[in-house]
């Protein structure tokens, strides 16, 4: 699949971005949620 660069990026390409944006979401959800968690145990 070497050379195909008719405007479609690779599987591996669209993977990656899809596992990078799904950690990343990951990270602001447990991130907020932590926040949450901390605010509401030290109120």
């Amino acid at each position: 699949m070497m050379g195909d660069e008719s405007g479609r990026r690779g599987f591996g390409y669209w993977f990656t971005a899809a596992v990078g944006l799904l950690l990343a979401a990951l990270g602001v959800v447990l991130g907020a949620g932590g926040v949450w968690l901390a605010v509401l145990g030290g109120s």
